[in-house]
């Protein structure tokens, strides 16, 4: 199981993980009186899928996401990611731009080329430069500056997909 205060990289500033903690500490009570699956998360009506080769950062990914009516899929690398998309076939896609085996714009672009009904796109990334938001804003993704809090991928994602 995660444990905030255990499984935090480094990346995260000192502020970024004291917040981190506070806000997923709760999860796991809160979690309990609610209808949740196999996997944890809430009774699904979304399909998500994060591309993140930094297992640390997936497990707060997941940890941000678990009170929201998704099921979420996994992927460590741009190959992985693009059999996981054509056969899931997510509402959204939760990317990387550093990848071992590729970078999330050829993910994007592959992702393009499979005969799927087009996922949204959120770019989870730790490059701030802005020739990268550019790009995201061409390709008409959502972007998102890594670190982040938790609140704010739950309300990205839920703004992006709609959720209430």
């Amino acid at each position: 199981m995660f444990s905030p205060s255990r499984d935090l990289t480094g990346f995260w500033p000192a502020k970024f993980q004291v917040e981190l903690v506070k806000n997923l500490s709760g999860l796991n009570g809160y979690a309990q009186s609610l209808d949740y699956n196999s996997d944890g998360f809430m009774t699904s009506q979304y399909c998500v899928v994060s591309v993140e080769d930094d297992l640390g950062i997936y497990q707060i990914i997941r940890a941000s996401l678990q009170q929201l009516p998704i099921e979420l899929h996994h992927a460590a690398n741009g190959r992985d990611a693009i059999a996981l998309i054509g056969r899931s076939q997510p509402a959204l896609v939760i990317l990387d731009i550093s990848l071992p085996d590729m970078n999330g714009w050829d993910v994007l672009q592959s992702m393009s080329k499979l005969e799927i009904q087009k996922p949204k796109v959120l770019v989870l990334t730790a490059f701030t430069n802005p020739t990268h938001r550019l790009i995201g804003h061409l390709q008409n993704v959502a972007y998102m500056n890594k670190p982040f809090l938790p609140r704010e991928l739950s309300a990205m994602v839920s703004e992006i997909l709609e959720i209430s």
